[in-house]
């Protein structure tokens, strides 16, 4: 499979507004051999490949930010494995399973002209020097032992993984290498960048140290489940399961499972379905990264202005950190166990709450169905789940200045006299925000699904109905978890940036005369919340978090709420007889109004005084994470023979 896509983004800036046009390149494979070794081994093996390259990702080039400030985004996977089921007796089998992949890289961005960074507010960005190359290497064995013994149907087994994974530099990139220039205010727009000079800058930034980074983990687990048929019309599942991660200090991690399948009086029209377990998730290995490159001993960004020691005399980077200059107080990232280790860097006994261990995310999950029969084959079914997940991992300051109670808007307290309440005054040389991993966070997802279905001979109709609510109290895979005050984190329990109360989708299909095939999908969703902040650092912890204040009190987090969004899409489909082969050929329209479904909007209220918003708060973000697709057409042709 293969794509090849044109993605245009618009530059809005005055020194060279147009379109920039991004290349996405993408490459698949999929390989599959089935082989019978005799009446009771099976081998498969699979091979799959995925290489692709993006010359804009997420809009890198758009609005302000100019072509010479693109990078190219790679990626080059590998997966190959081996499974083989053996039939042991007529009662027991086997199912084991040897998984290699290979991502090198599994990410790389890489700026397009690697060249220091010119940045004019409001104006231009120019230039790109952060760069990333990541690999990972997984290796996995799995087996899996059934038997089928009277009303038992037993199965036992077990996997271990191991996984290598670093490179150089983050996600998305490592520090600026070339250095950052940031110029001043109020120069004219028309100006071309090439005729300022050193004298235009009022800050300059270069990042020095470490961006390497290795991450070795193995991960295991064991299970037995046990599927019992109590009755003719009441089936039982019991089964208990352990997990281990090396990454963790959790051992604990033992999660029974109970569930059951039930039709009432033994009417074949009724199924009745419910279930409880607890479940434990893997902390992701990248978080390493945040440790060892943003910790003490991991890279570190030198900021100046114009006076200070170090600060260029020319639009060119630092060869080397300056000799004699003294680095400001700057923030880190660290890992809790670790008490001994940092004790090295800064007295660990002033962060309070600093944890000794770090452990998986823990969710307890209920579920309770029923479907029935109606009528001349219509099936309604109604399911709920509710779901409770605590000990999320999250990046806390256990530094954090002394809270700052805010009553009225625009009320600010300055960074200096913040940083004077924290546990460990910040100095030169040393440190200010101390991020810890803590297992602080906590979610609750709570739904509820009406489905109705019908299969006529020529045609078929589901109608689908979600409701549901999502409340949690950090936003796990959101950049920017910070709350508004340490302090005071009882106030970040609130909707999720996921929460979509409403959900309705309509899909069906009819054959027309002439074997045509007809039919789509529409769909309609609430919109989702958004978080307000006022776009400054309010209480001076270093953080841009904070939210306005409204009514006398800070409003709570994620209190905007996006539009709905609507889409209507539909195909045409017909086979045609060719020789002895089949040629299906398949129109489709995606979003046939054009409806502009945005799903990211401004959250920056702003912080004046008088309490009123910016002109432009609440409007939707630019760029292709932040609005569904506008209509789309495709085609298909495929052979069958």
């Amino acid at each position: 499979e293969y794509s090849d896509q044109d993605r245009d983004s618009i530059i809005t800036s005055a020194l060279a507004p147009g379109t920039f046009t991004g290349h996405y390149k993408q490459t698949l494979l999929f390989g599959r051999v089935d082989a019978d070794l005799n009446p009771s081994n099976h081998l498969l093996g699979r091979v799959n490949l995925d290489r692709f390259s993006d010359t804009n990702p997420a809009d890198a080039v758009g609005g302000i930010a100019l072509p010479s400030a693109a990078r190219i985004f790679r990626r080059d996977t590998r997966l190959a494995q081996i499974g083989e089921t053996a039939i042991l007796s007529d009662a027991l089998f086997n199912d084991a399973r040897l998984v290699w992949q290979d991502g090198d890289p599994i990410t790389e961005f890489a700026p397009q002209h690697p060249s220091t960074q010119l940045v004019r507010p409001g104006v231009s960005t120019e230039g790109e020097s952060r760069s990333a190359f990541l690999t990972n290497r997984q290796y996995q064995i799995a087996d899996t032992l059934s038997w089928a013994r009277g009303n038992h149907f037993l199965k036992l087994g077990g996997d271990w993984f191991h996984s290598k994974s670093g490179g150089n530099g983050q996600e998305f990139g490592s520090p600026f290498t070339r250095g950052q220039f940031t110029f001043k205010t109020g120069i004219s727009p028309t100006i071309p960048t090439s005729q300022l000079t050193i004298n235009d800058v009022q800050r300059f930034s270069q990042g020095f140290g470490n961006v390497r980074y290795t991450v070795n983990e193995s991960n295991w687990s064991g299970f037995v489940q046990d599927d019992v048929r109590l009755r003719s019309n009441l089936v039982v599942n019991l089964g208990l399961r352990y997990d281990r991660q090396s990454l963790t200090d959790d051992t604990n991690n033992v999660s029974p499972r109970l569930g059951f399948a039930w039709n009432p009086g033994n009417d074949a029209k009724t199924t009745v379905r419910g279930g409880y377990g607890i479940y434990y998730s893997e902390i992701r290995a990248n978080i390493v990264a945040g440790w060892e490159l943003n910790g003490p001993t991991g890279f570190f960004t030198y900021s100046v202005a114009p006076g200070q020691l170090g600060f260029p005399t020319s639009l060119t980077p630092l060869a080397g950190f300056p000799p004699g200059a003294v680095l400001p107080a700057r923030d880190i990232t660290v890992r809790p166990g670790r008490r001994s280790f940092y004790s090295q860097f800064f007295d660990v006994s002033k962060l309070a709450g600093y944890p000794d261990e770090l452990l998986n995310p823990k969710t307890d999950q209920a579920t309770l169905g029923v479907e029935r029969e109606v009528g001349n084959r219509w099936f309604v079914a109604l399911d709920g789940v509710h779901a409770h997940t605590v000990d999320i991992e999250r990046n806390i300051d256990l530094n954090a200045p002394a809270a700052f109670d805010r009553t009225a808007p625009g009320q600010t307290r300055p960074a200096a006299t913040a940083d004077a309440t924290r546990p460990i005054t910040p100095v030169a040389g040393g440190y200010r925000r101390i991020l810890v991993t803590v297992n602080q966070g906590e979610a609750k997802y709570d739904g509820l699904q009406l489905n109705a279905r019908k299969n006529f001979e020529r045609s078929g109709v589901l109608l689908s109905y979600t409701w549901s609510h999502t409340r949690n109290n950090v936003e796990p895979d959101a950049p920017g978890g910070d709350p508004n005050d340490v302090h005071q984190l009882g106030k970040e329990w609130a909707d999720s940036l996921l929460d979509q109360r409403h959900r309705a989708v309509l899909s069906g299909w009819l054959r027309l005369p002439w074997a045509f095939n007809v039919g789509g999908v529409a769909t309609y969703a609430s919109g989702r919340p958004f978080n307000i902040t006022t776009g400054a650092d309010n209480n001076g912890d270093a953080s841009n978090a904070d939210r306005p204040v409204i009514d006398g009190h800070v409003i709570s987090r994620n209190a905007g709420r996006g539009d709905a969004v609507y889409d209507l899409s539909l195909f045409l489909e017909r086979d045609f007889q060719v020789g002895g082969a089949t040629l299906g050929l398949r129109a489709e329209a995606f979003n046939v109004t054009n409806h502009e479904n945005v799903v990211g909007y401004n959250g920056v209220y702003g912080n004046n005084a008088n309490g009123q918003p910016l002109s432009t708060f609440g409007l939707p973000l630019g760029g292709i994470s932040n609005v569904d697709p506008g209509r789309q057409y495709q085609f298909q042709a495929r052979l069958r023979f």
